[in-house]
């Protein structure tokens, strides 16, 4: 602890000139090789200052740091910045003991208890006992038993579990030291297996405590959790509370209804037990538990208990920016104000009651800013407020809000600054906001006089800034010095990398953490702008050293390049993202937006400034634009690679040039066009009349393959537009991972690859579906690319001078050497009966032994040799390092006890779901009186290649049969999930046949009232039999009162269930 006279982030840093990003860099260099962590602190947040009137600087020069081990011998330690009056730097103290003595805890459901069967005993007596009263107060006393009873059998059931450890390791000492003696080798064996069970709930008890979801296996990562935890405490604890010793109606007056009929309907639906369940899933299952102290996985578990749902009824201009904060915005809105609002948007009284109901039981609110938007708009439409424009002809924006983020524009002038003023009161009355003023900063344009400034400084008595240096987390403003606005976000990767210290996790848990947090860190700013190359490459250099780890002041070698991690795990990478290619993909979901969300400001602003005469994709680069619009129009060619033309009419769609057709290889004809022909549009290849394609000319002018993908493309009756879509989804909408695969398959056809890649995906798909603990299968996947310190390898990067293998000294030690060909190796193989034949055999490589292995052997022989050379390469490091080895007779046994005991836990984590819930029998259920219901389904016929359209095709049949028969009141089912949402969905369908779901739509309102239903094949037997039918059937055939004879007995079934 001390002055270290250097900092590690920007912010710790206020005034002239920012450090070097260099030099900090150098400091965290200095700290990640000596293993510190910082402490972080209380207090003020600078340490240092020069001192000098009208040039002050304020610095972060003293902290204090500390290892991972002396954190844990002084968990409770705390750094203060304390105040002095004589010195230019602040003392720093560190107290090491508790502040305050601790109450006593709150009842927690720990999730290891699941592990006991009669944890889930108690649970379920508690929950049957009977409780009089309301249906909410009920469910209420059972939570309080189920409480309460559990807090009793913890103590006696589920004793603290690392005293267990300590007894259990002190036995297996004993019962060691007596095996060695000539005892029986069996009470060893039964307390290992007790001692990983035990370790195994420790680690589920830290893992729950230190909120961590990214480790999927922890390989017993206890430390890791612990400091997790250790960490998480001492950033959350509360040393003290500080306590701090409101003309609605004419806010309410500005605001207009926006809530229609139609969702109102749906907000005030009775809630389904399935709802309940649904939202019950979505919740993380160890997330931080209510008052009562059970998490969501206590619900998960035993849902079958909750079985009936609830319903709660209770009732070139002078501009200027300003900056608000609100004072403890989510804490002073004024409950009658928040309901007033509500009722004025107009929603249902009923749904009004109950979110009321929701925030005025609990210690929190929300903050609604659609009375301040209203305020605002009143005075635009109203002519006293200006806004500003950034385009000539482009929308007025007035005010930006983002939940208590709140920019507002206007003129520089005493009129716009009085207006804004008035409303900010009249604001701050109705809804019990209050304007820190303190906080609150204004921007001038360059163009404002000083006089006007000065001025306006004194009406609103809030100071000025130069720039706003962020909105939301982004720079407002970005220079030419691109790499400073963002490297911060550097500074956050860093920070998250060297607070997790690789030595305490697996290299597994390492690649989760990785993609779960690190990775995600600059996705926000990679959404709108184009980050530096060398920036991204500087993050990059960061997450491989903390993967492949380091040694001292020293990185360890890089066995994978790291466009090979990239990669998917099925082409050999692990999966990592290449954050350039990732950085591409988010800008063009920008794209996609500015092509389709036309009616957004986003759109609105940047069409009138950068593409007001054409289509995003047709605007040109604008030298003198921004960097949020360089970087957006920059990702419009992954948007042109692709987009795909869906026939609506045809005529838009030039049949040799342009992609058109269901084919991912290639889109677009390769046919051979015919000379002077004169089908130059797809509308030519379309029967105007009955809207059906022209076969006879499409089979004699196209290739067969192309022929018969053409007439298996969906046409609706409507005649609508051809529209462009996106063919990386099912659903047609541009998304970022479908974009960024898009670029990853680039990439790998300009890469030189095996010529054999069945083979290569073989083996990738087989190590990562193994049953095995997964730095196991990190070994194997490093393995098969020859990715291990062999001699052969450390000989090939000069460390040592020998490649020859140390056991043999006859050969030069290769992974399959080690692994498989080494005499001594051999001893261990031959004792194993599969193994006879296979090592006769020659192989070029590792990989092509677990070829051979993964294409012969049954899967529990696979996991065993998976599991045994893990195990021989540690028994060959460990004589590498000069430490006793197991003896080569035992290293199989020990292999087989290793995968047994993880195979167990496997199955004791898995218990802790609970037995499976019996399935229910789905049957066709009748439609409700004085409703009808339609069942469809599609059947697969020869020029057919897509189930969603042939679903979709009988979707719009059932709803056109319902108009036909006069029907008004009709449910129509089918059991295809995809086509009853996209019914469902308001928004129009981009899908390949997404002109068949808006025909169905248009059809439905056309005087019927319909309700699309989605039920299983179980229950829409029929429907699937009769379109089975039609494929041998006449080409059209009805039964209107009857059916198939041979079908009757499904008819009947269908009854007799009812």
């Amino acid at each position: 602890m001390g002055d270290f006279n250097e900092l590690v982030r920007i912010e710790e840093k206020q005034g002239r000139h920012h450090r070097s990003e260099r030099q900090m860099q150098l400091f965290r260099d200095v700290l990640d090789d000596c293993g510190f962590m910082d402490f972080g602190f209380t207090g003020p947040q600078f340490t240092w200052t020069n001192n000098r009137a009208g040039d002050m600087t304020w610095e972060r020069l003293d902290r204090v740091v500390a290892t991972p081990e002396w954190v844990s011998l002084f968990p409770s330690a705390r750094v203060h910045h304390l105040d002095c009056r004589w010195s230019d730097h602040k003392p720093i103290w560190i107290g090491t003991e508790k502040m305050v003595k601790p109450a006593r805890k709150p009842f927690r459901f720990e999730e290891v208890w699941m592990s006991d069967s009669s944890c889930e005993e108690t649970i379920e007596a508690a929950w049957k006992k009977s409780k009089p009263g309301v249906p909410m107060y009920s469910v209420w006393e059972k939570i309080h038993e189920c409480r309460r009873d559990l807090r009793v059998w913890s103590r006696t059931n589920f004793r603290n579990i690392k005293q267990q450890i300590r007894e259990t390791e002190d036995q297996l000492k004993q019962a060691e030291a007596n095996s060695m003696r000539g005892h029986d080798h069996a009470q060893v064996i039964i307390l290992k297996e007790k001692l990983q069970i035990l370790l195994a709930k420790d680690e589920r008890v830290w893992k729950q405590r230190s909120r961590v979801e990214w480790l999927r296996e922890g390989d017993q990562n206890t430390r890791y959790f612990h400091s997790k935890a250790t960490q998480r405490h001492r950033r959350n604890y509360v040393y003290r509370l500080k306590n701090n010793s409101a003309h609605v109606e004419q806010v309410a007056e500005c605001i207009t209804p926006m809530v229609t009929a139609e969702m109102n309907r749906s907000l005030i639906k009775e809630f389904t037990s399935a709802e309940v369940f649904k939202a019950l899933k979505q919740m993380a299952p160890l997330k931080a538990p209510g008052p009562d102290g059970l998490p969501p996985i206590i619900y998960w578990w035993h849902s079958r208990l909750c079985t009936i749902c609830i319903t709660k009824r209770k009732g070139r201009q002078d501009t200027m920016a300003l900056k608000l904060d609100m004072s403890k915005a989510y804490d002073r809105v004024e409950w009658k104000y928040l309901k007033c609002v509500m009722d004025r948007m107009g929603f249902h009284p009923k749904w009004v009651s109950l979110m009321m109901e929701c925030i005025t039981t609990v210690s929190y609110s929300i903050l609604v800013n659609e009375g301040f938007h209203s305020l605002i708009q009143k005075a635009k439409l109203a002519g006293e407020l200006q806004g500003v424009s950034i385009s000539r002809g482009g929308p007025k924006i007035t005010h930006l809000f983002f939940a208590d983020d709140s920019l507002l524009f206007c003129k520089a002038t005493t009129q716009d600054v009085t207006r804004i003023q008035n409303i900010l009161n009249e604001y701050e009355m109705a809804s019990g906001q209050q304007i820190n003023r303190l906080k609150t900063t204004i921007f001038f344009s360059k163009s404002t006089p000083q006089a006007n400034q000065d001025s306006i400084l004194g009406m609103l008595g809030v100071p000025a800034i130069k720039q706003y240096e962020k909105y939301l987390g982004l720079p407002s403003f970005v220079g030419r010095a691109k790499y400073s606005s963002f490297a911060q976000i550097k500074e956050r990767v860093w920070s998250k990398l060297k607070g997790w210290k690789e030595k305490l996790i697996s290299q597994a848990g390492r690649e989760v953490l990785i993609k779960a947090v690190a990775q995600a860190i600059p996705t926000f700013a990679m959404s709108c702008f184009r980050l530096p190359a060398r920036l991204i490459k500087e993050i990059e250099v960061l997450i491989r050293r903390f993967w492949w780890g380091q040694s001292g002041d020293r990185g360890k070698i890089h066995w994978v390049p790291w466009s090979t991690l990239c990669k998917p795990k099925k082409s050999g990478g692990l999966g990592l993202r290449d954050l350039g290619k990732f950085n591409e993909a988010l800008l063009a979901k920008q794209v996609w937006r500015l092509m389709h969300n036309t009616s957004s400001l986003f759109y609105r602003v940047f069409k009138s400034k950068y593409f007001p005469r054409c289509s995003i994709l047709e605007a040109k680069p604008n030298t003198r634009g921004s960097l949020a619009w360089k970087s957006i129009a920059g990702a419009t060619s992954l948007i042109n690679k692709g987009l795909i033309w869906r026939v609506g009419s045809g005529k838009r769609i030039r049949i040799w040039e342009d992609s058109w057709l269901p084919i991912r290889e290639h889109p677009s004809i390769v046919s051979p066009r015919p000379p002077h022909t004169s089908l130059t549009h797809v509308s030519n290849l379309i029967e105007e009349h009955s809207n059906t394609w022209k076969e006879g000319i499409i089979k004699s002018s196209f290739l067969p393959n192309e022929a018969e993908a053409i007439l298996g493309i969906p046409l609706s009756s409507m005649h609508p537009k051809d529209t462009a879509v996106w063919s990386g989804t099912k659903n047609g909408i541009y998304s970022v991972r479908s974009g960024y695969h898009v670029l990853l398959s680039e990439g790998s056809r300009d890469c030189p690859g095996s010529s054999d890649i069945s083979f290569e995906t073989q083996v990738w798909n087989a190590i990562w579906s193994l049953k095995i603990p997964a730095k196991v299968r990190h070994f194997l996947w490093r393995a098969c690319h020859e990715a291990l310190p062999t001699r052969t390898n450390l000989h090939f990067r000069h460390v040592i001078p020998d490649p020859r293998c140390a056991n043999c000294n006859e050969v030069n030690e290769t992974v399959l050497h080690a692994l498989w060909q080494c005499k001594q190796i051999r001893e261990i193989w031959i004792a194993v009966p599969w193994s006879s034949s296979m090592l006769q055999n020659q192989y070029l490589n590792f990989m092509e032994l677990f070829h051979h292995c993964h294409a012969t052997l049954p899967a529990t022989e696979l996991q065993l040799f998976a599991t045994t050379t893990w195990l021989i390469w540690h028994q060959r490091n460990r004589q590498w390092l000069n430490q006793q080895p197991v003896p080569v007779n035992q290293l199989m046994i020990h292999a087989q006890q290793f995968l047994s005991e993880f195979l167990a836990a496997q199955v004791s984590h898995s218990s802790t779901t609970g037995p499976p819930a019996p399935p229910i029998k789905v049957v066709w259920k009748p439609p409700q009186p004085g409703r009808y219901k339609a069942n469809f389904d599609g059947a697969f016929f020869e020029e057919s290649h897509e189930a969603e359209a042939l679903e979709a095709y009988a979707a719009r049949s059932a709803v056109q049969l319902s108009k036909d028969l006069g029907l008004k009141e009709v449910d129509i089912e089918g059991d295809s999930l995809t086509i009853v949402n996209d019914l469902c969905n308001p928004e129009p369908c981009y899908s390949l046949y997404g002109h068949l779901i808006n025909d169905t739509k248009l059809l439905a309102q056309d005087g019927l009232s319909v309700l699309f239903t989605h039920v299983k094949r179980d229950g829409n037997i029929l429907a699937h039999s009769i379109a089975k039918k039609a494929k041998v059937s006449k080409p059209f055939e009805v039964w209107m009162e009857s059916v198939p004879p041979d079908l009757g007995y499904i008819l009947c079934n269908d009854f007799i269930y009812q």
